[in-house]
């Protein structure tokens, strides 16, 4: 198990090891404030959903929109490669996502300016603006609200797969139950190794939720394209839950951080990771019949500085909030398309971008949520799902 802490000291933590899964105690959460889930309109199938968070602030130049005619102090030492998407191209050292490109859709041009960590993961964590009197629930929450009362009883509605940011917001939730909840949200954390924080639910004790979180169930020959590292395990884990029918999981893959050394620390080791366990979910989610029905969606908290900053040898990227991607997959999401521009340097959005606003707006499209509806706080004042921020219409079918 790798810890990572970013610049500003967060702890980013990766999945247990398989080997110790079916040990693993169980932290438990509760979220009993929203509006009604029935008054709220779907506008698309009620989906299942995966939400991965790459901790740190991964390169725009470095993956999936790269700038090979821009000045060398950009662009940097990477070649693109062919996807099997015309006209569509990645950074070489992701062969196996570029093999299955035709799976998912790129937005390029995201922007922000929120360029510290905690920031920039409140807001992509929520799609909305961290202010002073708003605390805004993260997708899991608003999820496992929505559908409250619907989820089997033997399963948890809501699955956080390491020590993710999840933010209860509003909605209460923590890492604790109340005796009147029926269903709640489990985290499996390495903080919880060993013991309940609570006393457990029906849930974690079925032989469902357990033959889920079991690799040993899940056969060789599709287990094996995940490979052997933590990120793998948990996009695996992710997939079976899913199956076993979790409506929502969380994970993240720390280490983006790459003030220094970004191109030798992107070669070695993060790229090659987020190639095989990324491609590998997305291959095993269609193999399953399942990407139709799931909801994916990939980001970091922010991009990084288009220009190199030589602080070592090798170089690295700071900070960059004003330009970026995010990965969207499954459900409705038209894959085989890159949507936005950044400018000829990656350095701003070609046009006018998209938000995470946006972006949130698109994701609660996708999952069946309606995000201009609203939800209630102790003092019942009314707040949107998502604040502000649109549907990107062309993401669809």
């Amino acid at each position: 198990m790798a810890i990572h802490a970013t610049c500003d000291k967060m702890k980013r933590r990766d999945f247990l090891r398989a080997s110790i899964l079916g040990g693993a105690g169980l932290a438990l959460a509760n979220h009993p404030i929203l509006t009604d889930a029935r008054q709220i309109e779907e506008k698309a199938p009620v989906r299942s959903g995966i939400f991965i968070k790459l901790a740190g602030g991964p390169s725009h130049l470095d993956t999936f929109d790269m700038k090979p005619n821009a000045p060398a102090e950009y662009r940097g030492p990477f070649r693109p490669i062919k996807t099997n998407v015309p006209g569509v191209e990645f950074c070489e050292h992701m062969p196996k996502l570029a093999r299955c490109a035709d799976k998912f859709a790129i937005l390029r041009g995201v922007t922000h300016t929120l360029g510290a960590h905690q920031l920039g993961t409140d807001y992509v964590t929520t799609g909305t603006r961290p202010c002073a009197n708003s605390d805004t629930p993260s997708y899991g929450a608003v999820v496992a609200e929505h559908t409250k009362g619907g989820n089997q009883p033997d399963l948890p509605t809501c699955v956080a797969i390491s020590s993710s940011n999840r933010r209860p917001g509003i909605l209460d939730l923590e890492y604790t139950r109340r005796d009147s909840d029926a269903t709640a949200t489990t985290a499996v954390s390495p903080d919880a190794m060993g013991r309940f924080a609570q006393p457990a639910l029906a849930a974690e004790d079925s032989g469902r939720f357990r033959q889920a979180v079991s690799f040993g169930k899940e056969s060789p020959a599709f287990a094996e394209p995940f490979g052997e590292e933590a990120f793998g395990a948990s996009c695996l884990l992710a997939c079976r839950l899913i199956e076993s029918g979790v409506r929502f999981v969380t994970l993240s893959q720390g280490g983006w951080d790459t003030h220094q050394d970004n191109f030798d620390r992107l070669r070695g080791s993060l790229l090659p990771q987020l190639d095989t366990a990324l491609s590998s979910l997305l291959n095993g989610l269609a193999q399953k019949g399942l990407l139709e029905s799931t909801a994916v969606f990939v980001t970091g908290e922010f991009g990084r500085t288009p220009k190199i900053n030589g602080i070592s040898a090798n170089g690295g990227r700071d900070h960059y909030p004003r330009c970026m991607f995010m990965l969207m997959a499954g459900g409705s999401v038209r894959g085989g398309q890159v949507i936005g521009e950044s400018d000829a340097t990656g350095s701003l959005p070609a046009a006018d971008g998209f938000s995470p606003d946006d972006s949130a707006a698109s994701f609660y499209y996708n999952l069946g949520i309606d995000h201009t509806k609203h939800y209630h706080k102790h003092t019942k004042r009314p707040h949107a799902v998502v604040r502000d921020g649109r549907v990107i219409r062309e993401l669809f079918y």
